[in-house]
């Protein structure tokens, strides 16, 4: 087993969003393929030179299955280059980043890309299960009016999408249930939660008044670049604390 030590040689993202301004009408594809071929660029490395492409997303959209795949060929790399994807929920960025560092020392590559990429405004909607059955039993249908007699048995509650959730399918639990169980198991309270939340904006809007984030977040131009996004737009600078009890 090769004895070198890995090392990280270049990180970037792009500027963080709220759901719905910005990065309104941008898939996942777009936004991952954007802060790739940026990386590339500031690093100068080669994209011919990149063997393999490890990137994570946790709501997969059915048309971009494999987005690590769809990455290396926005993104410029050589149509060869290896691309996977992984989810693993709110680990799925650490995912990419341990499989890409076992590939190296495991000798398989000798430079790899890791990312994660979602977007809560491009999501799947999913149909009903009934209206999901219907449809597929319609394709072996041998006539029309076979067809008609498929769709007379919905009602129009089956016609209605049913929203994104992140619901564990096992436990029909979110994560946001599981910290709401984690916060009851060690007796964290409603307050010292507030807190941390307001530490965090207060922190987060210091780092970019001082400049700590400069380097590592991209500057983002939309076509037809009429609009531009160089800070994240989530971090409420003037946040106090009486706002989070609310």
């Amino acid at each position: 087993m090769p004895k070198d030590r890995i090392a990280i040689v270049a990180g970037l993202r792009t500027p963080f969003a709220r759901q719905s301004t910005f990065y309104f009408d941008q898939t996942p594809t777009d936004l991952g393929s954007m802060v790739v071929s940026e990386l590339l660029a500031r690093t100068g490395i080669d994209p011919k030179e990149i063997d393999r492409v490890c990137y994570g997303m946790v709501s997969i959209l059915p048309e971009m299955g494999n987005i690590a795949r769809e990455v290396v060929l926005a993104s410029g790399m050589d149509v060869h280059t290896d691309g996977y994807t992984v989810t693993r929920a709110c680990a799925t960025g650490f995912q990419s980043m341990v499989s890409i560092a076992q590939a190296l020392q495991l000798g398989e590559i000798n430079i790899g890309v890791s990312g994660g990429v979602d977007t809560t405004t491009v999501v799947p909607i999913q149909l009903s299960r009934k209206l999901s059955n219907t449809l597929v039993k319609a394709q072996k249908a041998k006539t029309v009016q076979d067809r008609l007699n498929l769709f007379k048995q919905l009602k129009p509650a089956d016609l209605a999408p049913v929203p994104p959730s992140p619901k564990e399918y096992s436990t029909g639990l979110t994560m946001g249930d599981t910290a709401e169980q984690m916060a009851k198991t060690w007796n964290i309270s409603r307050d010292e939660q507030d807190k941390l939340g307001l530490r965090s904006h207060q922190r987060a809007a210091k780092a970019w008044a001082d400049g700590l984030l400069d380097d590592e977040v991209m500057r983002v131009n939309i076509p037809p670049f009429k609009k531009t996004l160089t800070q994240d737009n989530n971090v409420r600078a003037d946040a106090k604390l009486e706002n989070f009890k609310k």
